[in-house]
């Protein structure tokens, strides 16, 4: 037997909740999908974790989702959470160009926030 016949594949879903808070997103998705994960969220993008039967299900549960009136949105599906990570950082690449760069200004100033308070 696999172990993947044990634990089943598993589907992780990138989305964006248009800024809201973790603790928001986090307790949203409890209760309105208790059978769903949250793996990270950066305060601009998330990943949640789902089984593979599960996929449809759980996106149309997470766009009918409204956190603190922001409507969540999904934009990728994957099988690993590095691929999802790699779309993240082409996503950063292409606002750096010009009229974009909000994703990589964000990154910074978390980078310089931890600096300053001795975390990195």
């Amino acid at each position: 037997m696999v172990v993947k016949d044990k634990r089943g594949r598993r589907r992780y879903i990138l989305f964006t909740a248009g800024g809201a808070e973790e603790k928001d997103v986090r307790s949203s998705i409890r209760r309105h999908a208790p059978r769903i994960k949250l793996i990270f969220y950066d305060g601009t993008y998330g990943v949640v974790r789902c089984q593979h039967t599960e996929k449809d299900a759980v996106i149309d549960q997470l766009n009918r989702l409204e956190i603190c009136g922001q409507r969540v949105t999904t934009l990728k599906t994957s099988g690993t959470i590095k691929k999802l990570r790699r779309y993240i950082d082409s996503i950063g690449s292409r606002e750096s160009e010009p009229g974009g760069g909000s994703f990589l200004a964000y990154g910074a100033l978390l980078m310089a926030f931890l600096f300053w308070n001795g975390c990195a």
